[in-house]
């Protein structure tokens, strides 16, 4: 089954450069793409917006500002569809946050991600 990417993209997946081609492929049946990296900034620094984040954030605006923050992500295939199901710890100051969401290709030409709610919050 191709990744979301390469089934929205086609043939055109072809002209992506190597390592783009290598990042954008699926993932093979049972395997998990893992990965880490550090968030220049999560939330903001405009105190008045943040009581309105927590209202309507939903699970990727936080009501927060931390820089320099550290994240994981796994990745894994999703049997049946071109489709991969991504969960991201993301490590806060006080504690790890962890969200899932999923990317699809819906149509020729159409990758949808599905962000999910927030699954754990532990303090450290």
């Amino acid at each position: 089954m191709p990744s979301p990417w390469e089934a929205a993209l086609g043939d055109a997946v072809e002209g992506l450069r190597p390592e783009l081609r290598a990042y954008f492929a699926a993932i093979p049946p049972g395997a998990v793409g893992e990965g880490s990296g550090v968030f220049d900034r999560v939330g903001t620094p405009h105190r008045w917006l943040r009581p309105v984040l927590r209202l309507v954030g939903g699970p990727s605006l936080f009501p927060i500002d931390e820089r320099d923050v550290p994240f994981d992500v796994r990745n894994r295939a999703m049997p049946g569809v071109a489709g991969v199901a991504a969960e991201r710890t993301i490590h806060l100051r006080d504690r790890d946050l962890t969200m899932r969401d999923a990317t699809v290709a819906t149509a020729p030409g159409v990758v949808v991600d599905r962000i999910g709610l927030p699954v754990a919050s532990r303090s450290r």
